[in-house]
């Protein structure tokens, strides 16, 4: 008799996981500017003006929630 059994998660699954952990630990503003700029694919500016900050404050926040999401997924 040979019994299989399946991985609890595919490699996929690991990393979507891993992902969503990551992107938890952003701030909310992080999150926010994360979201705009590469899920809805809005320019900066566009992206500064829905989130109701300047340009230079989202890239801030942009530039730290990346980091971080970098440092947490190494």
């Amino acid at each position: 008799v040979i019994t299989v059994t399946a991985p609890e998660h595919s490699p996929a699954e690991e990393i979507i996981e891993k992902v969503q952990k990551a992107y938890a630990r952003l701030s909310g503003h992080q999150q926010l500017a994360v979201q705009k700029v590469h899920c809805e694919d809005l320019s900066y500016n566009d992206a500064a003006v829905t989130m109701g900050v300047n340009y230079e404050t989202l890239k801030t926040h942009l530039a730290r929630g990346m980091r971080k999401l970098r440092s947490c997924l190494q």
